[in-house]
């Protein structure tokens, strides 16, 4: 595993997230890439990199073997996709997984699955703890647990593909003993703020494909005017 910087991160997190809710405009040109990681909802913290730090951050993904570079024929813009799918013990749960602890940042079980539910309709709760439970026993995990805040039910959950986000949180880390305690699955996010996420996330597919649409229809314009 090779170690990201943030935008790197969000650049994989995306990626990732629109292979699965806008499969018909996926790969990503880099128009699309900076709408995605800029959005206001879904994303914690939330971003402005313009398209040259995208691009050289996909340059920089792209020599770590997680981004490929694609050209389609007659198109004007190069399009980007991840390769994490072809990371060793690598399903699509923990791709959406990783995808939300990239876009979201520190969350609990039940954060996790109300975030990746729309990207893994049959999935359950159980699915996720099970997962993250998994991870307690690898030698290189992809997630970590983190003590139990005062006051809170559940245990927070962050990834280890990035230094800064590891060591932002290496004094809460669970030492050995707890982590060998199940996974408490406690309450899942109250149905007004799930239904709130669902329709933020709705809303923010709705204006990356009007952007997508509105590409097409220039691309469309301009191939009718050389023929004309």
């Amino acid at each position: 595993m090779k170690k990201l910087n943030p935008i790197e991160v969000r650049i994989l997190g995306v990626l990732i997230e629109k292979e699965s809710t806008t499969p018909d405009h996926y790969p990503l040109t880099l128009n699309s890439l900076s709408l995605g990681a800029n959005q206001k909802s879904n994303r914690s913290p939330v971003t402005s990199y313009d398209e040259n730090e995208l691009l050289e951050a996909c340059e920089s993904l792209m020599q770590k073997h997680y981004v490929i570079r694609h050209h389609e024929a007659g198109a004007r813009s190069a399009k980007y996709l991840h390769q994490v799918n072809g990371t060793e013990g690598c399903d699509d749960l923990k791709m959406q997984v990783l995808s939300s602890l990239f876009l979201k940042g520190l969350q609990t079980p039940g954060e996790i699955f109300a975030k990746i539910k729309r990207s893994c309709p049959n999935i359950q709760l159980h699915d996720v703890n099970t997962l993250l439970d998994r991870e307690l026993n690898l030698e290189i995990p992809w997630f970590i647990q983190l003590k139990k805040e005062p006051g809170k039910k559940e245990s927070r959950w962050c990834h280890t593909w990035a230094d800064a986000e590891v060591e932002s949180n290496e004094n809460e880390t669970l030492d050995s003993s707890q982590s060998s305690q199940p996974i408490s699955v406690g309450n899942i996010n109250e149905p007004k703020q799930d239904f709130k996420e669902e329709f933020l996330a709705l809303r923010d597919e709705v204006e990356f494909l009007r952007t997508e649409v509105e590409e097409l229809h220039e691309k469309l314009d301009q191939v009718l005017s050389k023929t004309s």
